[in-house]
C-alpha cells in the first residue's frame, strides 16, 4: 500500500469512526492529517511533546483499524456502492 493509498485509508475510517474517539484525538488526527501540520507543529501548538503527538496519531491509526476490522462498515459500504451486496 502506497503512503498515499494510506493516508486516504486513514481519512476514509476517521470520517466513519471519528466519533469513538476523544475531542484531542480526533483534533490531533484533523491536524496531521487534514491540516497537515508536522508533529512539532502540532506539540508546540497543543503544548506537548512531539512523542506525545506521535503516539496520538499511531494509536487513532490502530484504533480505526481495529474498529474496521470489527465492524467492517467500510467495507460494506464498498460493497453496496458497487452494488454486490
Amino acid at each position: 500500500m502506497s503512503k498515499v493509498e494510506k493516508i486516504n485509508k486513514y481519512i476514509e475510517l476517521f470520517d466513519i469512526y471519528k466519533n469513538t474517539l476523544t475531542l484531542t484525538q480526533r483534533t490531533i488526527f484533523e491536524l496531521y492529517y487534514f491540516n497537515d501540520l508536522s508533529l512539532a507543529e502540532i506539540a508546540s501548538e497543543r503544548d506537548i511533546t512531539r512523542a506525545a503527538v506521535s503516539d496520538s496519531i499511531k494509536k487513532v491509526e490502530k484504533q480505526l483499524l481495529s474498529l474496521e476490522s470489527k465492524i467492517g462498515f467500510s467495507e460494506y459500504q464498498k460493497k453496496v456502492n458497487n452494488g454486490t451486496v
